[in-house]
């Protein structure tokens, strides 16, 4: 499992390592909220090359990748009771499925390149994606992202924060499609944990990713488990 050296190992191995590529603890609550569910049209138990696409100007639409029939997400809909604060949310959300399909992909998308500027970011989450236990498997199953909150971080920047479970997915062959052995799949505590993106604006009014600060797991991340 992959890592950048200061916590998040990878986001359902994949969004827990590959969103890591800022420094310093952020254990910040969060309100809880529901959750709703999409079910991506792809078919597809090895996802194949796929090509890489430009994030759209932000809006207030979620971005779903294709993922296959057998992987499910659920994205918490909450959004912040500020306007001005949307678009960085939706943002946000955008990036983290577009690292996770990264990680489904075994690396083979680039679109999570789109939303972030920082060339350490992307030099950093790079590094973690191209790694044999990325680049060799996907996974199956659910992925929820929930409690969702977002604070400033002053200077014009939000920092957003969810609580990711990963429990009800398991890593998979790339090759074959086979839920792979115990000993290659997440420890069970490891699979609830905070993930936080710090977002600011472009003079174009784009929002994007600038930092990722380090994961916090449960039980430290009390919160975040179910």
């Amino acid at each position: 499992m992959g890592n950048l050296g200061s916590g998040h190992s990878h986001l359902r191995r994949g969004l827990r390592g590959a969103l890591l590529a800022g420094s310093g603890v952020l254990a910040v609550a969060c309100s809880a909220a529901p959750t709703q569910s999409f079910h991506p049209a792809a078919d597809s138990t090895a996802p194949s090359a796929v090509p890489s696409s430009s994030a759209p100007a932000t809006t207030l639409t979620l971005v779903r990748p294709p993922f296959g029939h057998n992987a499910h997400v659920l994205m918490t809909p909450w959004m912040p009771g500020r306007p001005a604060e949307r678009a960085a949310v939706m943002t946000a959300k955008d990036f983290v499925l577009a690292v996770l399909y990264a990680d489904y992909t075994g690396d083979r998308d680039q679109r999570w390149r789109s939303y972030v500027t920082s060339a350490r970011v992307r030099t950093g989450l790079a590094d973690t994606l191209h790694v044999p236990s990325v680049t060799t498997e996907s996974f199956r199953g659910t992925v929820r992202f929930w409690r969702m909150h977002a604070v400033s971080e002053g200077h014009g920047k939000l920092l957003v924060t969810e609580c990711v479970d990963t429990a009800r997915a398991r890593n998979t062959s790339l090759s074959t499609g086979k839920i792979l052995p115990p000993g290659q799949q997440t420890k069970h505590d490891d699979n609830f944990y905070l993930n936080s993106d710090v977002l600011a604006k472009e003079r174009s009014g784009r929002w994007v990713v600038v930092s990722i600060p380090t994961t916090v797991y449960y039980p430290q991340a009390q919160e975040c488990k179910p």
